[in-house]
C-alpha cells in the first residue's frame, strides 16, 4: 500500500514532534551534506507574537476619545505617545522601532483579521498558521509556509531551507505554518545542541555511530515509517553539519537585547550570515496574553520588539544582507477595546501586523479600527484580511503565485518595492 508523507504525519505526529523537540536525539548521514544556495537570495523572517498582542496600546490612536474612554487605567497619555502621524503613534518604550519607521523601514498594516473571528488562542493560531479561517485546530492540515516550501524549496534538497528557531529554553516546537508534505523543516532550539550527541568519554564512538547510520541507509525496506524516520535522521545530520560549519562565519559585533526575541533574531542573523540557503526562518516571542497587570508586562514585551528589531536590522546592514531580508510580525488576535477589572485586556479580534526591511515601502496601510462600531463581543471589526499580507509577501517577495497556497485571491497591499 502506498503511503504519503501526509499519511505518516497524521499517524505519527507525536514521534515527529519528539525528534524535532529533541535535536540531540537526531543523527545524521552525509547524503546532501552542505546546503544548496537560496534560489532567490531572499529570506523571510516570521515573528510570531504569541498570546494576542494589544494592538491598541502598540499603535495608539491618540486622538480617539473612544480609546481613552474605554481604558481609564491602561490608555497611553497623548503626551507620552511617540507620534508617527496626525492620529497614530507608538508606545513610549518603542523609540527604536519608531526610528526605523521614520526611516521608512517599517510598514504597519492596520486592523488585520479574518471573518467570524475565533477568540481561542489555539484556534486562531491555527487559522493564522494555515491561512484558513475555516480550519479546525485539531485537524491535520498543511501550513501556508509549508505549502510554499513544498512548491518552491523541496527540490533544492537543502534541509535548512526552512528553519524554526527557539531561544534555547524549553522546546522549539514546530509551528503549524511550517508543516509541509514534501519538505522537512529544521527546528533548532540551540546551536550547540543541534548536532549528533555522543558520550564525550568515547570520542571514537562518534564516527562508529555515524557510519552505522550511513550503512543503514542502504537497507531495503517496504516499511514507509522506517524509511521516513531514516530520511528525517539523514536530513538532521546534513543540516547539523552544514549549520555548525556555517555559523562560524558570523562574528557578533552588534549588541542584541538579552531577551528571548533578541536571542532568536541573533541566531537568525547567524544563519543568514552563513549563507546556508535558508529562505524561511520562524521565531516566536510569547507572553502577550495580558489579562491582568498588563501595563508592565506589555511594556517589557514592546521593549523587546523595539530593541530586537533594531539590533537585527543593524546587524543585517553590517552583514550586507539588509536588502535580502524581510521581517513579518503577526499575532493571533488583538485585545478587547475596553480594559477589564484586572488592569488587563481580554481576547480580541483584529490588530496590526508589521513588516520590516529595506524592500518595504514604509508607512501606515489601512484604516485604524473604528472604536465606536464594535461587534457583539465588544471587539473591533477588521478591515484587511490577514491573508492579503501573506499574499503580498508571496507575490512580491517570495515571487510565487499566492493563489494555490492561500486557496483564493486576496488584495495586494503594495507595501513591498518590486
Amino acid at each position: 500500500m502506498a503511503h504519503s508523507r501526509r499519511d505518516f504525519l497524521k499517524g505519527t505526529i507525536g514521534l515527529l514532534s519528539l525528534s524535532i523537540a529533541s535535536p540531540e536525539l537526531c543523527f545524521q548521514s552525509s547524503s546532501n551534506v552542505f546546503a544548496a544556495p537560496n534560489p532567490s537570495g531572499k529570506v523571510l523572517v516570521v515573528v510570531q507574537l504569541d498570546g494576542g498582542n494589544d494592538g491598541l496600546n502598540t499603535v495608539i490612536p491618540y486622538t480617539d476619545k473612544a480609546y481613552y474612554d474605554a481604558r481609564p487605567m491602561l490608555a497611553i497619555a497623548e503626551s507620552s505617545v511617540l507620534k508617527a502621524s496626525d492620529n497614530l503613534g507608538f508606545h513610549p518604550v518603542m523609540s527604536k522601532f519608531k526610528s526605523l519607521f521614520d526611516q521608512k523601514r517599517i510598514a504597519v498594516i492596520q486592523n488585520t483579521g479574518y471573518p467570524n473571528p475565533n477568540l481561542s488562542h489555539f484556534q486562531s493560531r491555527a487559522i493564522y498558521h494555515r491561512a484558513d479561517p475555516t480550519t479546525r485546530e485539531e485537524v491535520f492540515q498543511l501550513g501556508w509556509l509549508g505549502k510554499y516550501g513544498d512548491v518552491k524549496l523541496s527540490d533544492t534538497g537543502n534541509p535548512l531551507s526552512v528553519i524554526n528557531l527557539g531561544d534555547g529554553r524549553g522546546s522549539a516546537a514546530l509551528p503549524k505554518s511550517l508543516v509541509a508534505e514534501k519538505l522537512i523543516p529544521a527546528s533548532i532550539n540551540s546551536f550547540p545542541l543541534y548536532q549528533f550527541q555522543t558520550d564525550a568519554k568515547y570520542p571514537a564512538d562518534r564516527n562508529n555511530q555515524i557510519n552505522t547510520l550511513a550503512k543503514s541507509n542502504a537497507i531495503k525496506s517496504d516499511d514507509f515509517n522506517f524509511l521516513y524516520v531514516e530520511q528525517t535522521a539523514l536530513d538532521a545530520l546534513d543540516s547539523s553539519q552544514s549549520l555548525q560549519a556555517g555559523i562560524t562565519k558570523y562574528t557578533p559585533t552588534i549588541k542584541y537585547p538579552e531577551n528571548s526575541l533578541g536571542v532568536q533574531l541573533q541566531m537568525a542573523a547567524q544563519v543568514i550570515a552563513g549563507d546556508l540557503g535558508a529562505q524561511v526562518i520562524h521565531v516566536t516571542l510569547g507572553g502577550f496574553d495580558t489579562h491582568s497587570g498588563q501595563k508592565s508586562d506589555h511594556e517589557e514585551l514592546l521593549t523587546a520588539i523595539s530593541e530586537s528589531f533594531d539590533a537585527f536590522y543593524q546587524d543585517l546592514v553590517r552583514l550586507g544582507k539588509a536588502d535580502s531580508v524581510l521581517v513579518m510580525a503577526f499575532s493571533e488576535f488583538g485585545r478587547r477595546v475596553r480594559e477589564n477589572g484586572s488592569a488587563g485586556t481580554d481576547h480580541g479580534t483584529s490588530g496590526p501586523m508589521f513588516v520590516m526591511g529595506n524592500a518595504v515601502k514604509g508607512g501606515f496601510y489601512g484604516n485604524s479600527p473604528n472604536l465606536t462600531n464594535l461587534d457583539n463581543t465588544g471587539n473591533t471589526i477588521f478591515d484587511i484580511d490577514f491573508r492579503s499580507v501573506y499574499s503580498t509577501i508571496l507575490s512580491d517577495w517570495l515571487l510565487t503565485d499566492p493563489q494555490p497556497i492561500l486557496g483564493g485571491k486576496f488584495e495586494n497591499i503594495g507595501f513591498i518595492n518590486k
